[in-house]
């Protein structure tokens, strides 16, 4: 495989749309460039300690060249043959370089985001936002707020608080925030932070025990069938 005859191929292959080449190294065992219409990457061919075959991107040609391509291949096969997986790896650190962005964004920029990828999609969506951070929602008074700095105790008081004039209102909304919160974490919008901290599972209240932590037996108590269970999030 010289520079000259991957150019060549690429050169080729742009007279024929839709077609793909795919190349292989001499010198590197399992070396390979693939070219399309789109652009070409260089990836290892490896089977796993386990015995599973799989595929590591390296980079780009012609940002990569040749000798970048067989050095990052070397290194990815020792990385292998350490038992390490260079793919889980990179997927590791992606996850890792999300958290880190989601920590930097305010919970109304999360709302927002959680609402584009998902409540837009729903029937109800607009009603959970509102529910949410709307003019009388659970959550707005905690929008300009990191995720990360919200605690249990905070949204607690918001539900008893709004429970006092709409006892009915709040059970709903604290509903839809249950499943923002967990929703939001299943679809990585929301750093699983307080889920690693949480050992105990989400606790259940029961209808008589939500009309007592809010004090609101002045509006009789809600029917039987209600009854509060907090996500992970509030549950620790």
């Amino acid at each position: 495989m010289t520079k000259n005859g991957i150019e060549a191929a690429i050169a080729k292959l742009r007279s024929e749309p839709g077609k793909r080449i795919e190349l292989r190294d001499d010198k590197e065992a399992g070396l390979l460039i693939r070219a399309g219409e789109r652009g070409a990457s260089w990836s290892l061919a490896v089977r796993l300690q386990d015995g599973q075959r799989t595929r590591i991107k390296l980079g780009t040609w012609p940002g990569m060249g040749i000798a970048e391509a067989r050095a990052a291949a070397r290194v990815a096969r020792t990385q292998i043959d350490q038992g390490s997986n260079p793919n889980e790896r990179k997927r590791v650190a992606r996850r890792t370089a999300a958290i880190a962005s989601l920590n930097r964004k305010t919970l109304s920029e999360v709302i927002e985001d959680y609402d584009k990828a998902v409540l837009s999609q729903h029937r109800r969506g607009a009603q959970t936002k509102r529910a949410l951070d709307g003019k009388r929602g659970l959550l707005r008074t905690l929008l300009n707020r990191q995720p990360e700095s919200i605690m249990k105790a905070e949204i607690s008081d918001l539900v008893k608080k709004h429970a006092k004039t709409a006892p009915i209102a709040a059970n709903r909304n604290l509903a839809y925030a249950s499943a923002f919160f967990t929703g939001a974490s299943t679809k990585a919008f929301w750093p699983k932070i307080r889920r690693r901290k949480c050992a105990s599972r989400p606790r259940k209240m029961s209808a008589s025990g939500f009309t007592q932590s809010v004090s609101s037996k002045r509006y009789g108590p809600p029917p039987a069938h209600w009854a509060i269970r907090s996500p992970s999030f509030f549950g620790c």
